[in-house]
């Protein structure tokens, strides 16, 4: 965790959760899916022992502001509030270090206090990518951690697939991930399909109806009993599709370019495709590019180049 001084956001972790709650109020969307996307993003962010804390410390501040305190926010966050003083001494030096204790107080009856009333937000002119069904775009890898895992040099290509426009205020592409096996790019279906999908995330096969229709749960239930669900050699779901959250042109990497539209090439094999769109992984910063190839490394490492589902997940790395 990256801090200047010792305030609730004076930190890298903060102040990003902060501002990526505040851009999704903006956009239009509900405190509840805002707080269920900020924990999937953040996922491995929330083990570290620092950063975990402070996600959970920020976000409860935020919504706390907006007057959008949700409780199991206001709990977690009282919770973690609680147990700082029991930390090991080495812990808790550097603890307030980056958040005095004078300041930890004062957050605790803040948010033990009556929030305000919800703030309203104006919503933010609807932005919709202009990409097109089965539409390729490449970016080449070219950071460290590229060069670390034998892919600096090569590119990513991204295929859009649907679109995610899920109580979103903008319209962006779903979509299917290749790494090039060295710096040429496909002219053409056939030399596409011989590139390897990126394995994005899985799903324990006990979760494959999930979600399920509450207004109808009984029958929501036996209409998935008939999809056949193709699992790996571990009895898991492969998942292949992510989100690309491109809230606007600019947001959309440079050094990304568009080499053809490829509407017959294969899909992957074995795909689970979750039930909603809420669901698919995603990828949304204000350096996309950066954090668009930190995620496909990220993949890259656990499943593809593993050759398993679990890959380094099961075995504890990136």
């Amino acid at each position: 965790m990256g801090f200047w001084g010792n305030g609730l956001y004076s930190n890298d972790t903060s102040s990003e959760v902060k501002e990526q709650f505040v851009e999704y109020l903006r956009e239009g969307m509900d405190t509840e899916t805002i707080t269920s996307i900020l924990i999937e993003e953040n996922e491995e962010l929330l083990d570290d022992p620092f950063d975990g804390r402070m996600f959970w410390l920020a976000l409860a501040d935020t919504q706390w502001n907006w007057g959008r305190l949700l409780p199991n926010v206001k709990e977690k966050a009282l919770k973690i509030i609680s147990e700082i003083p029991y930390m090991d001494i080495e812990s808790l030096k550097y603890w307030e270090h980056a958040f005095s204790k004078k300041k930890v107080i004062k957050l605790k009856e803040k948010l033990l206090s009556p929030q305000p009333k919800e703030k309203k937000t104006k919503k933010t002119k609807k932005y919709i990518c202009n990409w097109n069904y089965a539409d390729v775009y490449a970016l080449k890898f070219t950071s460290s951690l590229s060069k670390e895992s034998g892919l600096l040099g090569k590119y990513m290509l991204f295929q859009k697939i649907d679109d995610y426009d899920v109580e979103t205020n903008h319209i962006t592409p779903i979509v299917y991930v290749k790494i090039t096996s060295n710096e040429r790019l496909p002219k053409c279906t056939e030399e596409y399909d011989v590139l390897e999908y990126v394995q994005i995330n899985f799903l324990q096969y006990e979760r494959r109806f999930i979600p399920i229709d509450a207004r109808r749960p009984e029958e929501d239930i036996r209409e998935k009993m008939k999809i056949k669900y193709e699992v790996d050699d571990f009895g898991y779901l492969r998942e292949f599709r992510i989100v690309l959250d491109f809230a606007s042109d600019t947001n959309i990497p440079s050094g990304m370019f568009y080499i053809g539209n490829f509407p017959d090439a294969s899909p992957p094999e074995k795909e689970f495709i979750p039930h909603s769109k809420y669901n698919i992984s995603y990828v949304i910063s204000k350096n996309m590019g950066e954090e668009i190839e930190q995620r496909v490394i990220r993949s890259y490492l656990k499943y593809s180049l593993q050759g398993t589902t679990q890959g380094r997940y099961l075995t504890g790395g990136v």
